[in-house]
């Protein structure tokens, strides 16, 4: 129960953010869209968690993603996000697939983005996500696309 207010308290907050929107599954069954924050001034900080849209892993395995994220000063604090592919529990902890992916760094969206794989990840699975953890401060935002 605890869980559930803290995530209706996070969706209220995200979406009070102009332009932020769920994240969209693409028409390929093996690609999701992720995205947090919006623009500058209006990113997320320390200790907020993002859902992507729910997916279907294929027969590889493997998951890469591939994305950016950046914050309004890099000088001040670098931004730092963790990703994990998840099946989401509204009631207790999420099941975690793999070795959750630590980025740590600005890849602007104008620039070069990173690249991580994520292994071990349950053969065509329904009803996988990516869950956004933001591990630092000061407006972080960014988006990417898991392979």
């Amino acid at each position: 129960m605890k869980k559930a207010l803290v995530l209706a308290t996070m969706a209220a907050t995200l979406f009070s953010f102009h332009g932020v929107t769920n994240a969209a599954v693409s028409p390929e069954a093996d690609l999701v869209y992720y995205s947090f924050g919006c623009c500058q001034n209006q990113g997320l900080e320390y200790g907020a968690t993002v859902y992507s849209s729910s997916f279907t892993s294929d027969s590889s395995g493997t998951i890469v993603l591939n994305g950016w994220q950046e914050n309004d000063d890099p000088t001040k604090f670098v931004p730092r996000v963790k990703y994990s592919v998840v099946t989401y529990n509204y009631f207790g902890d999420d099941t975690v697939h793999g070795s959750p992916a630590d980025i740590n760094g600005t890849y602007r969206q104008s620039g070069a983005w990173y690249s991580k794989t994520i292994n071990s990840i349950p053969l065509n699975k329904s009803g996988l996500q990516i869950k956004m953890q933001i591990l630092s401060y000061y407006n972080v935002r960014g988006a990417g696309n898991a392979y």
